[in-house]
């Protein structure tokens, strides 16, 4: 993945983390290897890529698909878009 210890840097994040954007909540979570996640305010993913690339550094944004879990009804749940920078 490219441009993740930039994309890390401009957000003010030092840990190793994969940054997730739930479209849903307005959130991003960073996940980090333990499992454990801090939630930061939704940022502009498309603001962050320019930004980066004004400084000449790349960065991919790459959609994921997960599962929301949680509810007993499957119905219920829904495949949420995210993504990962």
């Amino acid at each position: 993945m490219y441009g993740s210890v930039e994309a890390r840097s401009f957000l003010g994040i030092k840990s190793p983390a994969t940054l997730t954007k739930y479209r849903n909540d307005g959130w991003i979570r960073s996940s980090y290897d333990k499992g454990y996640g801090y939630f930061y305010p939704l940022i502009d993913l498309e603001n962050l890529k320019r930004e980066l690339e004004r400084r000449d550094k790349k960065i991919e944004i790459i959609m994921e698909v997960r599962s929301h879990g949680g509810s007993s009804d499957r119905n219920d749940s829904k495949d949420i878009p995210t993504e990962r920078i």
